[in-house]
Protein backbone atom coordinates (compact mmCIF):
# COMPACT_ATOMS: atom_id res chain seq x y z
CA UNK A 1 0.00 0.00 0.00
CA UNK A 2 1.32 3.45 -0.92
CA UNK A 3 1.80 5.92 1.91
CA UNK A 4 1.35 9.68 1.81
CA UNK A 5 5.15 10.01 1.64
CA UNK A 6 5.61 7.44 -1.12
CA UNK A 7 7.72 8.49 -4.09
CA UNK A 8 7.58 7.65 -7.78
CA UNK A 9 10.95 6.11 -8.66
CA UNK A 10 12.18 4.77 -11.98
CA UNK A 11 14.96 2.16 -12.03
CA UNK A 12 16.80 1.19 -15.21
CA UNK A 13 18.08 -2.37 -15.49
CA UNK A 14 15.52 -3.35 -12.89
CA UNK A 15 15.09 -6.98 -13.90
CA UNK A 16 18.14 -8.43 -12.15
CA UNK A 17 20.95 -7.85 -9.66
CA UNK A 18 21.15 -4.55 -7.83
CA UNK A 19 18.37 -3.09 -9.99
CA UNK A 20 15.90 -5.81 -9.10
CA UNK A 21 16.74 -5.64 -5.40
CA UNK A 22 16.36 -1.85 -5.53
CA UNK A 23 12.87 -2.26 -7.01
CA UNK A 24 11.95 -4.94 -4.47
CA UNK A 25 13.11 -2.94 -1.46
CA UNK A 26 11.56 0.34 -2.63
CA UNK A 27 8.26 -1.48 -3.16
CA UNK A 28 8.52 -3.03 0.29
CA UNK A 29 9.04 0.48 1.71
CA UNK A 30 5.81 1.64 0.06
CA UNK A 31 7.17 3.57 -2.90
CA UNK A 32 5.72 3.53 -6.41
CA UNK A 33 8.27 1.77 -8.62
CA UNK A 34 8.66 1.94 -12.38
CA UNK A 35 10.91 -0.97 -13.31
CA UNK A 36 12.53 -0.95 -16.75
CA UNK A 37 14.25 -3.72 -18.68
CA UNK A 38 15.65 -4.10 -22.20
CA UNK A 39 12.90 -6.42 -23.48
CA UNK A 40 9.22 -7.00 -22.82
CA UNK A 41 9.95 -10.58 -21.69
CA UNK A 42 12.49 -9.45 -19.10
CA UNK A 43 10.22 -6.67 -17.86
CA UNK A 44 7.25 -9.04 -17.54
CA UNK A 45 9.31 -11.71 -15.77
CA UNK A 46 10.62 -9.20 -13.23
CA UNK A 47 7.12 -7.82 -12.62
CA UNK A 48 5.76 -11.33 -12.10
CA UNK A 49 8.58 -12.27 -9.75
CA UNK A 50 7.85 -9.19 -7.64
CA UNK A 51 4.12 -9.93 -7.75
CA UNK A 52 4.83 -13.37 -6.31
CA UNK A 53 6.60 -11.62 -3.45
CA UNK A 54 3.54 -9.43 -2.91
CA UNK A 55 4.73 -6.27 -4.63
CA UNK A 56 3.10 -4.47 -7.55
CA UNK A 57 5.31 -2.43 -9.87
CA UNK A 58 4.91 -0.77 -13.25
CA UNK A 59 7.17 -2.60 -15.70
CA UNK A 60 8.26 -0.90 -18.92
CA UNK A 61 10.56 -1.71 -21.82
CA UNK A 62 13.54 0.63 -22.00
CA UNK A 63 16.78 -0.27 -23.76
CA UNK A 64 19.43 2.21 -22.60
CA UNK A 65 21.38 1.41 -25.78
CA UNK A 66 18.56 2.81 -27.95
CA UNK A 67 18.29 6.55 -27.16
CA UNK A 68 16.03 7.15 -30.17
CA UNK A 69 13.21 5.70 -28.07
CA UNK A 70 13.78 7.90 -25.02
CA UNK A 71 11.57 10.82 -26.12
CA UNK A 72 8.58 8.54 -26.75
CA UNK A 73 9.23 6.76 -23.45
CA UNK A 74 9.32 10.09 -21.57
CA UNK A 75 6.14 11.24 -23.31
CA UNK A 76 4.37 8.02 -22.34
CA UNK A 77 5.56 8.35 -18.75
CA UNK A 78 4.41 11.96 -18.64
CA UNK A 79 0.94 10.94 -19.81
CA UNK A 80 0.74 8.43 -16.94
CA UNK A 81 2.34 10.43 -14.13
CA UNK A 82 2.25 14.12 -13.23
CA UNK A 83 5.80 13.98 -11.91
CA UNK A 84 8.74 11.68 -11.20
CA UNK A 85 10.58 11.84 -7.87
CA UNK A 86 13.71 9.91 -8.76
CA UNK A 87 15.56 8.32 -11.66
CA UNK A 88 18.08 5.63 -10.71
CA UNK A 89 20.43 5.07 -13.64
CA UNK A 90 21.41 1.55 -12.65
CA UNK A 91 21.83 -0.27 -15.98
CA UNK A 92 25.47 -0.88 -16.90
CA UNK A 93 27.88 -3.29 -18.54
CA UNK A 94 31.38 -4.63 -17.93
CA UNK A 95 32.64 -6.42 -21.04
CA UNK A 96 35.09 -8.82 -19.44
CA UNK A 97 36.70 -10.11 -22.61
CA UNK A 98 38.49 -6.78 -23.21
CA UNK A 99 39.93 -5.68 -19.88
CA UNK A 100 43.38 -4.23 -20.55
CA UNK A 101 44.24 -1.25 -22.74
CA UNK A 102 46.18 -3.09 -25.45
CA UNK A 103 43.32 -5.51 -26.10
CA UNK A 104 40.44 -3.02 -25.91
CA UNK A 105 38.88 -2.32 -29.30
CA UNK A 106 36.51 0.22 -30.80
CA UNK A 107 33.46 -2.03 -30.45
CA UNK A 108 34.10 -2.59 -26.75
CA UNK A 109 34.59 1.13 -26.15
CA UNK A 110 31.49 2.09 -28.09
CA UNK A 111 29.27 -0.51 -26.43
CA UNK A 112 30.56 0.33 -22.94
CA UNK A 113 30.14 4.07 -23.37
CA UNK A 114 26.72 3.68 -24.99
CA UNK A 115 25.35 1.75 -22.00
CA UNK A 116 27.29 3.34 -19.15
CA UNK A 117 27.45 6.98 -20.25
CA UNK A 118 25.45 8.01 -23.32
CA UNK A 119 22.31 6.12 -22.30
CA UNK A 120 22.10 7.59 -18.78
CA UNK A 121 22.91 11.08 -20.08
CA UNK A 122 20.25 11.13 -22.78
CA UNK A 123 17.63 9.44 -20.59
CA UNK A 124 18.24 12.02 -17.87
CA UNK A 125 17.85 14.75 -20.48
CA UNK A 126 14.40 13.45 -21.41
CA UNK A 127 13.19 12.89 -17.84
CA UNK A 128 14.43 16.12 -16.18
CA UNK A 129 11.18 17.98 -17.02
CA UNK A 130 9.20 15.32 -15.09
CA UNK A 131 11.73 15.34 -12.24
CA UNK A 132 11.44 19.11 -11.97
CA UNK A 133 7.72 18.71 -11.25
CA UNK A 134 8.60 16.85 -8.05
CA UNK A 135 9.15 18.75 -4.80
CA UNK A 136 12.73 17.42 -4.80
CA UNK A 137 13.54 15.51 -7.98
CA UNK A 138 16.60 13.28 -7.91
CA UNK A 139 18.95 11.46 -10.25
CA UNK A 140 21.10 8.65 -8.85
CA UNK A 141 23.89 7.38 -11.10
CA UNK A 142 25.22 3.96 -10.11
CA UNK A 143 28.96 4.22 -10.70
CA UNK A 144 32.07 2.50 -9.33
CA UNK A 145 35.30 3.08 -7.43
CA UNK A 146 36.98 1.74 -10.58
CA UNK A 147 36.13 5.07 -12.20
CA UNK A 148 37.25 7.28 -9.32
CA UNK A 149 40.27 9.39 -10.31
CA UNK A 150 41.51 9.17 -6.71
CA UNK A 151 41.62 5.34 -6.97
CA UNK A 152 42.46 4.87 -10.65
CA UNK A 153 44.34 1.69 -11.54
CA UNK A 154 45.16 -0.52 -14.50
CA UNK A 155 42.99 -2.89 -16.54
CA UNK A 156 39.19 -2.59 -17.01
CA UNK A 157 40.02 0.28 -19.40
CA UNK A 158 36.61 0.82 -21.02
CA UNK A 159 34.68 0.32 -17.79
CA UNK A 160 36.95 2.54 -15.68
CA UNK A 161 36.89 5.45 -18.11
CA UNK A 162 33.12 5.16 -18.64
CA UNK A 163 32.50 5.33 -14.90
CA UNK A 164 34.85 8.29 -14.57
CA UNK A 165 32.73 9.95 -17.25
CA UNK A 166 29.44 9.27 -15.46
CA UNK A 167 30.96 10.73 -12.28
CA UNK A 168 31.94 13.86 -14.21
CA UNK A 169 28.43 14.01 -15.68
CA UNK A 170 26.95 13.78 -12.17
CA UNK A 171 28.95 16.77 -10.96
CA UNK A 172 28.29 18.75 -14.15
CA UNK A 173 24.54 18.13 -14.03
CA UNK A 174 24.33 19.10 -10.36
CA UNK A 175 25.75 22.50 -11.33
CA UNK A 176 23.39 22.89 -14.26
CA UNK A 177 20.28 21.87 -12.29
CA UNK A 178 20.63 23.12 -8.70
CA UNK A 179 16.90 22.53 -8.18
CA UNK A 180 17.50 18.77 -8.41
CA UNK A 181 19.52 16.43 -6.17
CA UNK A 182 21.99 14.63 -8.43
CA UNK A 183 24.40 12.06 -7.01
CA UNK A 184 26.62 9.15 -7.95
CA UNK A 185 27.47 6.08 -5.89
CA UNK A 186 29.68 3.03 -5.62
CA UNK A 187 27.58 0.00 -4.60
CA UNK A 188 30.65 -2.08 -3.79
CA UNK A 189 31.89 -5.36 -5.26
CA UNK A 190 28.56 -7.18 -5.25
CA UNK A 191 27.46 -10.77 -5.90
CA UNK A 192 25.80 -10.10 -9.27
CA UNK A 193 26.40 -11.42 -12.78
CA UNK A 194 28.91 -8.59 -13.19
CA UNK A 195 30.59 -8.91 -9.80
CA UNK A 196 30.66 -12.70 -9.64
CA UNK A 197 29.50 -15.21 -7.06
CA UNK A 198 32.62 -14.78 -4.92
CA UNK A 199 32.21 -11.02 -4.48
CA UNK A 200 32.34 -9.93 -0.82
CA UNK A 201 29.07 -7.94 -0.72
CA UNK A 202 25.49 -9.13 -0.98
CA UNK A 203 23.09 -7.69 -3.52
CA UNK A 204 21.01 -6.34 -0.63
CA UNK A 205 24.02 -4.39 0.67
CA UNK A 206 24.82 -3.12 -2.82
CA UNK A 207 21.31 -1.72 -3.22
CA UNK A 208 21.28 0.13 0.11
CA UNK A 209 23.05 3.31 -1.00
CA UNK A 210 21.19 3.84 -4.31
CA UNK A 211 17.90 3.42 -2.42
CA UNK A 212 18.99 5.84 0.31
CA UNK A 213 20.13 8.43 -2.25
CA UNK A 214 16.73 8.27 -3.95
CA UNK A 215 14.68 8.98 -0.84
CA UNK A 216 16.66 10.42 2.10
CA UNK A 217 16.24 14.17 2.74
CA UNK A 218 19.79 14.59 4.08
CA UNK A 219 21.49 13.74 0.76
CA UNK A 220 23.73 16.46 -0.72
CA UNK A 221 23.72 17.09 -4.45
CA UNK A 222 26.83 16.75 -6.61
CA UNK A 223 28.51 14.16 -4.38
CA UNK A 224 29.89 10.62 -4.82
CA UNK A 225 28.72 8.20 -2.11
CA UNK A 226 29.75 4.82 -0.72
CA UNK A 227 27.80 3.17 2.10
CA UNK A 228 25.75 6.36 2.56
CA UNK A 229 28.84 8.53 3.09
CA UNK A 230 30.51 11.02 0.76
CA UNK A 231 33.70 9.63 -0.78
CA UNK A 232 36.42 10.92 -3.11
CA UNK A 233 35.84 11.19 -6.85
Amino acid sequence: MLSMSSKKILVTGGNRGIGFETCRKLSEMGHEVILTARTSDKAAQAREKLAQLGFEVQAEVLDVDQPTGFAAFAQKLGSQHQYLDALINNAGVLLKEKLDFLSVDETTLQQTFQTNVIGPMLLSQQLIPLLQKSSQGRIVNVSSFLGALSRMGGNYTAYRVSKAAINAFTLHLSMEYPDLVITSCHPGHVQTDMGGATAPRTIEKGAETPIWLAIDPSVSTGKFYFDKEVTDW
